[in-house]
Parts: C-alpha cells; sequence; structure tokens
C-alpha cells in the first residue's frame, strides 16, 4: 500500500492522531456540513406529524434516529421511554430506522414507540422540526451527523457525554446536553425535567438552531474551505513532478473516517 498524499480527519482526537503518522503538513480536519434548506426550526408543523404518525399535540415526542441495533443503543432508548410512560408521562419514542432490535423496542413499549422506519432526508427534516427532544446514547459515533441537524433543527438534542458525538454540540454546548452517567438513571435524570417544562424545551430549541448556525458550515463552505485547498495545492504539485515519478505517486487524498 502507498501511503496518502493528505489524510482528513473527522474529529480533533483523529486528526491529533493523523499527524502524528504523516506529519501535521499532510492531515487537515473535514468538517461536517448542514443542509440548512432541509433542516430548519420553520418547517416544524405538528399538524403534519399527527396527520403523518398519529401523534396528538400534547404528546412529548423523542426522536431516535439512525440504525435501530445495539451499536447505537436503541433498546436502551427504549427503556428511557418505557420509564417515562410508567411514570405517567405524555411521551412517544419514534424511531427513524431500521435494524434487528426493532422488535424488542416493539416489545418494550407497545402504543409508545412509533416506527417511522428508513426516512428520506426530506421527511426526517421535517420529523425532526416537529419532534421535542432528540435522544441520542450511542458511544460508538465520529461525530453524529444527526445530533447536527436535529440541532439546526431547533431541536434540542441528549447525547452521551463519553462518546465523540458529544462535539455535535459545539463550543458552547447549548440546545442539549451531554449526559455524563451511562446508566438508566443519569438519563431520566436529564430527561424528566425536559419532558415536563415545554419552556425549557422551547429556549434550548433557540439557543440549538442559533449556536448552529454559528458552529457548523454549510456543505458547500466545506467544499470550499476543507476539501478545495487540499486538492487544488496536492494537484500542483503533481503537477510538477515528472510523469515517470507521478505515475507512482501517493493517492491524492484519504479520509480518516467514512462521511456516513
Amino acid at each position: 500500500m502507498r501511503p496518502a498524499a493528505h489524510v482528513f480527519a473527522a474529529n480533533p482526537e483523529d486528526l491529533a492522531f493523523a499527524s502524528t503518522l504523516v506529519g501535521p503538513a499532510r492531515a487537515s480536519l473535514l468538517r461536517r456540513g448542514v443542509d440548512r434548506r432541509r433542516f430548519d426550526p420553520g418547517r416544524r408543523d405538528r399538524a403534519w406529524l399527527a396527520a403523518r404518525f398519529g401523534i396528538t399535540p400534547e404528546t412529548v415526542v423523542l426522536l431516535f434516529a439512525g440504525r435501530v441495533d445495539a451499536t447505537k443503543r436503541a433498546v436502551f432508548t427504549g427503556e428511557l421511554a418505557a420509564a417515562l410512560r410508567a411514570e405517567g408521562r405524555p411521551v412517544r419514542l419514534l424511531v427513524a430506522g431500521e435494524g434487528a432490535d426493532l422488535p424488542q423496542l416493539q416489545s418494550q413499549l407497545g402504543e409508545g414507540l412509533v416506527a417511522a422506519g428508513a426516512l428520506d432526508q426530506d421527511t426526517l427534516a421535517r420529523v425532526m422540526a416537529s419532534s421535542d427532544l432528540f435522544v441520542f446514547p450511542s458511544l460508538t459515533e465520529t461525530i453524529g451527523n444527526v445530533a447536527i441537524e436535529a440541532r439546526a433543527s431547533g431541536l434540542p438534542v441528549l447525547v452521551a457525554a463519553a462518546g465523540a458525538v458529544r462535539q455535535a454540540l459545539g463550543a458552547n454546548g447549548t440546545g442539549g446536553v451531554a449526559v455524563a452517567g451511562e446508566g438508566i438513571r443519569d438519563w431520566l435524570a436529564v430527561l424528566r425535567p425536559l419532558v415536563a417544562d415545554a419552556g425549557l424545551r422551547a429556549q434550548m430549541s433557540v439557543a440549538a438552531a442559533t449556536d448552529s448556525r454559528a458552529e457548523w458550515p454549510d456543505w458547500l463552505t466545506v467544499l470550499r474551505e476543507d476539501l478545495l485547498p487540499v486538492w487544488r495545492a496536492e494537484a500542483a504539485r503533481v503537477s510538477n513532478v515528472p510523469v515517470a515519478v507521478r505515475a507512482n505517486a501517493a493517492p491524492v487524498a484519504q479520509a480518516q473516517t467514512p462521511l456516513s
């Protein structure tokens, strides 16, 4: 295998590691972008949510989006929703995704589960804007695009402090909570006051959308600022290399982690 000419990293931790391997001049951060035409708090529409999924306006909607399996801790999310419902709280868990653990969620929650299946990006954006809390306890993310998109949609997010997905909260950490513990009690202690207080959720919603715009670029900005300068510099370097040497040159770029 030939070494890559340049390494793009998804987060600062990966960037630091890549820099030790190839040197800081050959490694840089590739930020995640947001499609703000889709993920916008102005798309909130509880009447649409009721018509599409049968969720009444007074219901507090907990949203989970992603593979419904152990890597995303989907069953743990179901346990949280079940515990809140057992306490008499008006919540339902809306799951946007498919996976092996979906039958267990259905067994846990019964009517408390809304299994939406895999959604296209436009429908997911409407669901995010129309939900009340994004619950995402995964510990396996490199960053977690869905959490970034949720904040852009004005949806307060709860993520695991122990995982890299906490970076989705941005530098200020507003519009969401990085839950310190990994147990049911830790998460319920954060969820209960948010489920009970619509005003608090509204404040967090505004903060999430406002800070998201300041902290996360759109995809065109990522292309212009993160990708094109590297590609142009490498193209210029290779153009000055003799053809015989160029045939054995390293690939132009290599991603440190997948974009999805």
